[in-house]
């Protein structure tokens, strides 16, 4: 699985939307156990920014595929949506330590890097997948989405 892959958490939850309460609620069920996985794929190494892919295996713990993390956005878009959602502040809370554990380990003067390797913290290049499309800027209210999204509506124009 692709961290890539972990966008489908907030996707589904927005899904769940449009279903009667005992689907709605089995939906998001799932959703949060998705989330998990993806959350925890940060939380279980060394530096708590996720491998690039992990592979599961039955019975098993799961394996990492490739270690480099190049700064994808897509658990914290998730957490993000999930809180938006459910207002649940546990989703603030786990956005929060990814974004803590970017500013220690991929944070320099000029912005943030991607690691060649997310247990030994060594780093890489900078990519164009932060700076966590802005979301990281509502986790603890900093402004509300309403501002962002209106904002850039406007600077669109």
């Amino acid at each position: 699985m692709d961290e890539l892959a972990c966008f489908v958490p907030g996707m589904l939850a927005f899904g769940s939307l449009g279903y009667g309460p005992g689907d709605s609620e089995w939906f998001l069920t799932l959703v949060e156990e998705l989330a998990w996985t993806c959350y925890n794929l940060f939380q279980l190494t060394p530096t708590k920014l996720a491998a690039e892919n992990y592979f599961f295996h039955t019975g098993q713990d799961m394996d990492v595929g490739t270690s480099w993390n190049i700064l994808r956005p897509e658990t914290v878009e998730s957490l993000f949506n999930l809180w938006r959602l459910t207002g649940n502040e546990t989703y603030q809370d786990w956005g929060w330590n990814i974004f803590q554990a970017f500013e220690k380990n991929s944070r320099i003067e000029s912005g943030y890097v991607g690691l060649k390797d997310m247990n030994t913290g060594v780093k890489d290049n900078m990519t164009d997948l932060l700076l966590l499309e802005w979301e990281l800027m509502n986790i603890k209210g900093l402004r509300g989405f309403e501002h962002w999204v209106g904002n850039f509506t406007e600077l669109t124009r």
